[in-house]
């Protein structure tokens, strides 16, 4: 029921005429892609494809952040398995498991940084400690600052991290942590949401010990989530991708539609097409329950080259806590 209240929501914010419009371009992206392919599936959505927000800013922030020295070992790369799902290697890692909403803003890195956060906190505690990292405090607005709903840097979180923690989060409207997520499923078209000013420094911060890239290839990639958890990736979006409902995506038609950031969970083959099982930041009910398979080994629209983690610092997050 909550679901169709929110659709007309969405909806009441579109004009006739932008409705019309979409359903006809959805139609045109859906019998193109689904002529020409027969590894994935597209299908129309009841909401306009604008309503899916990216949110890069630009990506020589990059540089600031170093690669893994583990990406160059390849002995790391060793009885790494075909397949792999990280949801069911670290099944009591709730945080793997779910798909976060940005909504309308543009903060695509910062989700998919603190949902990598989330999931890592988990993997690498020995009693798998469930901690879901907020996005509120790189998100909200500061003097000095500029909006962050425009996008942000890739290094961005991973450098705020390390230096001064993360607080606890939780989706929009949920209570029981520092702060929300600030903003609801996206309603309107328009391309800017106005971030919430700051308030109320959070108290239950944790740590990051490292930030890094890992080298652009499979085998690193892969290596790197068997070992450590989760990834986020760097993706180019075109039309067609929003579009996406199942099957491994592999770009078909349409035009560029900005840089969006994805989460890595896992890998696998369908069909003898090898693919990376990732999670978007466009809600539960958008692809196949939030999660999309893209061709893996190919760098398909640059998910390869791009790829960013890090460690907890679980010692500090220690000496913080007894100093309170």
């Amino acid at each position: 029921m909550l679901r169709f209240v929110v659709l007309a929501l969405a909806l009441s914010h579109v004009s006739f005429a932008q409705q019309t419009s979409d359903r006809a371009i959805q139609k045109s992206l859906t019998e193109a892609v689904n002529k020409n392919t027969n590894q994935w599936v597209a299908g129309p959505y009841p909401v306009p494809l604008t309503f899916f927000k990216t949110g890069v800013k630009k990506q020589n922030g990059t540089k600031t952040l170093p690669i893994s020295s583990s990406s160059f070992l390849r002995q790391a790369y060793r009885d790494i398995p075909e397949e792999f799902d990280a949801r069911t290697q670290w099944p009591k890692c709730n945080s793997i498991r779910e798909v976060r909403d940005q909504g309308c803003c543009g903060s695509a890195v910062v989700v998919a940084a603190v949902s990598v956060m989330s999931d890592r906190w988990c993997v690498n505690s020995p009693a798998k400690d469930n901690f879901y990292f907020g996005e509120f405090e790189l998100l909200c607005r500061k003097e000095g600052r500029e909006e962050a709903c425009n996008g942000a840097e890739l290094n961005q979180p991973w450098d705020y991290w390390v230096k001064y923690g993360i607080g606890s989060g939780a989706p929009y409207g949920r209570e029981g942590a520092c702060h929300s997520y600030p903003f609801t499923t996206c309603n309107s078209t328009n391309p800017r949401e106005q971030a919430p000013a700051c308030s109320n420094p959070c108290q239950d911060r944790r740590y990051g010990r490292s930030g890094y890239r890992v080298a652009a290839s499979e085998d690193a990639i892969k290596s790197e989530i068997f070992r450590y958890g989760p990834v986020m990736a760097v993706f180019n979006v075109y039309d067609d991708f929003r579009a996406y409902k199942s099957g491994v995506y592999k770009h078909v038609t349409g035009e560029g539609k900005g840089t969006h950031v994805l989460r890595i969970i896992g890998w696998g083959v369908e069909d003898g097409v090898k693919y990376w099982l990732t999670a978007n930041s466009w809600g539960a009910n958008w692809g196949t329950s939030g999660f999309v398979k893209i061709a893996r080994g190919s760098n398909e629209c640059g998910i390869e080259s791009n790829v960013f983690a890090g460690l907890p610092d679980y010692e500090k997050h220690l000496r913080s806590y007894s100093s309170y």
